[in-house]
């Protein structure tokens, strides 16, 4: 009897435990799942919020208050890095209207950004996507988005782009810098395609303790390859326009810094430079970088 009632007590106890543990489990579940429910309605009401602010290209000072709330609404369940992005991101867009150098097609790589930093958020990962295919979807999206009244405006700027004198042939920008990026190695960047005509490479100088690797930040030096009237332009900053920055950079490892934008403009390569001559120019320039990088932002 004794033991029959050891046992049963024992039983007893187990299934208390176990309950308390299930019990726990599902709270936890329960709780994560309203988390994900909320921060997902946020996103989306932050979204519409933008979309409402910016959709007559005109910044009231009653909208930048709006959107300080909901900035602080997604600050609740989101961390510090992707707010970092997403303020970064959203300044860009209200800066542009102000200024008035931007239209609501030339808001879709922010967006994107911003839809990013969600996505890390919401499912606890990076969003594992080909850099190509990105911009070709920005593209691709920018031309259905044209009005018919710009249709042959936009049809003239193609034209003007077209470079006759490509290897013997009729070569299109957008079809040079997919070349160009095919043919020059990154060397320790990050190699992408910015509007179909710019060759972009970015040096990380940020390092993550925690994976030991390089990471993105606005603190990034950054290097445009851009068409600009019969040359391509090629310059050296900061992915903060710092122009401080970018002349330190340039003084450091070329010994002068020429301004251009917030920018050290390195050199003027002529369009009918051959495509081998501009790998060669790029490929030391990105190897004086990397090695400035290296140096100054030795990996831990």
């Amino acid at each position: 009897m004794f033991a029959a009632l050891t046992g049963a007590i024992i039983t007893v106890i187990i299934t208390l435990l176990l309950l308390q543990g299930q019990t726990a489990s599902e709270e936890t579940k329960e709780r994560n799942t309203k988390v994900f429910e909320e921060r997902l309605r946020i996103y989306q009401e932050f979204l519409h919020k933008l979309c409402d602010v910016v959709k007559d290209m005109k910044i009231e000072p009653e909208e930048e208050i709006e959107l300080e709330f909901q900035v602080a609404y997604i600050a609740m369940h989101t961390g510090s890095e992707s707010i970092s992005a997403i303020s970064d991101q959203v300044r860009e867009i209200i800066v542009a209207i102000k200024k008035g150098e931007s239209d609501s097609n030339e808001m879709l790589s922010q967006l994107f950004t911003i839809a990013d930093a969600f996505y890390k958020e919401l499912y606890g990962k990076e969003n594992d996507y080909n850099d190509d295919n990105r911009n070709q979807a920005i593209m691709n999206f920018r031309s259905i988005m044209i009005a018919k009244e710009d249709i042959t405006q936009y049809e003239t700027e193609q034209k003007e782009a077209v470079i006759t004198s490509l290897n013997g042939k009729e070569d299109s920008l957008n079809n040079r810098a997919l070349i160009l990026k095919n043919m020059i190695t990154p060397i320790g960047s990050k190699q992408w395609i910015w509007r179909g005509t710019t060759l972009v490479h970015e040096f990380y100088t940020d390092i993550s303790n925690q994976s030991g690797k390089y990471i993105s930040s606005k603190n990034q030096i950054a290097v445009d390859l851009t068409p600009f009237g019969n040359d391509y332009l090629v310059t050296v900053f900061t992915r903060q326009y710092n122009e401080d920055d970018s002349k330190r950079i340039a003084e450091t490892i070329w010994g002068k810094f020429t301004p251009y934008n917030k920018r050290h403009l390195y050199q003027r390569i002529p369009l009918s430079t051959s495509n081998e001559e501009i790998v060669s120019i790029m490929s030391q320039l990105l190897s004086d970088i990397k090695d400035y990088r290296d140096k100054n932002f030795p990996l831990k």
